[in-house]
């Protein structure tokens, strides 16, 4: 890759030596690279100005240019000659020498470390607490929950439903919309009971110049679910056992035996 570069001052550039080599009628910019292994066996090239590098761990941070606004400000200085007359800026290509190397992985890694999301441990016994006495009202919203979980409920009733509502990971575009469940109980044409049900999606969106972070490791996922009564049958004074099966966007996890009590 070729820029032009405008430049009068004699005096040497102020980033580091060792990255930028200038000549005559050039700008010779070093820049490293680094191939990492992410948690999902992808790879991905990062700019090493953007890690921190330790002996066993690294991390990387860079902000992308969508729906941002950046402003390039660049300065030339003028040269003038004992009668005040305009030296003409000198013309300097800026070359590119870039080299890339594997971080964590191939004959040469660094290191074995993998971008993992710091995720925290399943809270089984404050999960258990909290859905063990529900309120056993027909057509309503019982529970929401929010974890860095993928939850699965095994063994509910028909009427229950557990949903997963919104999915998103902190400092980046939403990679899902957000549900907003709404329940509306009524009588059909013969009088009987029913429940209504109402799904509207909010997709998120940003007001420019809000930017975007991406980094390893990732923030992790931040999941939404409701558990809600969707048919006009009560469960008041009903105790029902069922298993919820949780799991983290790498696939680890377990399942807890449940049991829930509706008041």
């Amino acid at each position: 890759m070729v820029a032009v570069l405008a430049a009068c001052s004699a005096e040497s550039s102020s980033a580091d030596a060792k990255s930028v080599e200038e000549g005559d009628d050039y700008v010779l910019k070093h820049v490293q690279m680094y191939r990492i292994l992410g948690p999902q066996g992808d790879t991905s090239v990062w700019n090493a100005s953007n890690c921190h590098v330790g002996d066993s761990t690294f991390s990387c941070t860079q902000v992308t240019n969508v729906d941002c606004y950046i402003f390039h400000t660049s300065y030339i200085e003028i040269s003038y000659d004992s009668n005040k007359v305009e030296i003409p800026c000198l013309q300097k290509d800026t070359l590119y020498d870039t080299t890339v190397a594997d971080l964590n992985f191939g004959p040469n890694a660094r290191m074995d470390y993998i971008p993992y999301a710091k995720i925290s441990e399943f809270n089984r016994d404050s999960v258990k607490s909290l859905f063990s006495e529900l309120s056993g009202e027909t057509c309503k919203l019982l529970v929401s929950y929010s974890s860095n979980y993928f939850l699965e409920a095994v063994g509910l009733p028909d009427s229950l439903t557990l949903l997963k509502t919104d999915e998103y990971r902190l400092g980046t575009y939403r990679s899902d919309y957000s549900q907003i469940i709404g329940l509306l109980a009524y009588r059909d044409s013969t009088g009987t009971e029913k429940c209504g049900i109402s799904k509207a999606e909010t997709r998120i969106t940003y007001d420019r110049g809000a930017c975007f972070y991406y980094s390893l490791p990732n923030e992790p996922k931040r999941i939404q679910y409701v558990l809600y009564n969707n048919t006009s049958k009560p469960f008041r004074d009903t105790t029902i056992s069922w298993k919820l099966v949780y799991r983290d966007e790498y696939g680890r996890g377990d399942t807890l035996d449940m049991t829930t009590k509706f008041k």
